[in-house]
C-alpha cells in the first residue's frame, strides 16, 4: 500500500508542476540538451576496408545493415553512396567490434 501511495504522491506532484509549468511558473523546469553526432560519409574505400577488417562478407554486412549484396557492391564501386541511416550503422559497425557480435551469430561451423 505505501508504494501505491508514493507512486500517486508522484504523480500528483508531476501534474501540479506541469500546471504550475503552464501558468508562467518556470523555476522547477528542467532542461536537458542533447548533441547528437553527425552522420559520417563513407566512400567506396572505406566501406570496403571497414567490412573486411570485421571479417565480414558483403551478404553479411548488408545483412547486419539491411540491406541487399547489390547495395553493399553499389556502394564498395563508388557507383552509390549509403543514405544516412545505413551511415549510422556503419558507423557503429567500424567503431564498435561487438556490435556485429551481437547481431551475427555462427549456426553451425563445418
Amino acid at each position: 500500500m505505501e508504494t501505491q501511495r508514493s507512486v500517486f504522491d508522484g504523480i500528483k506532484t508531476g501534474i501540479l508542476d506541469c500546471i504550475d509549468y503552464e501558468r508562467g511558473n518556470k523555476s522547477k523546469a528542467r532542461k536537458i540538451v542533447y548533441k547528437v553526432k553527425p552522420v559520417p560519409t563513407y566512400d567506396a574505400e572505406s566501406i570496403k576496408r571497414i567490412r573486411t577488417r570485421r571479417n565480414l562478407t558483403q551478404y553479411l554486412f548488408g545483412s547486419v545493415i539491411g540491406v541487399s549484396v547489390r547495395t553493399v557492391e553499389a556502394w564498395e564501386q563508388g557507383k552509390n553512396v549509403p543514405n544516412r541511416s545505413a551511415s549510422r550503422v556503419i558507423d557503429m559497425i567500424d567503431k564498435d567490434p561487438d556490435f556485429v557480435k551481437d547481431i551475427v551469430q555462427i549456426e553451425s561451423f563445418q
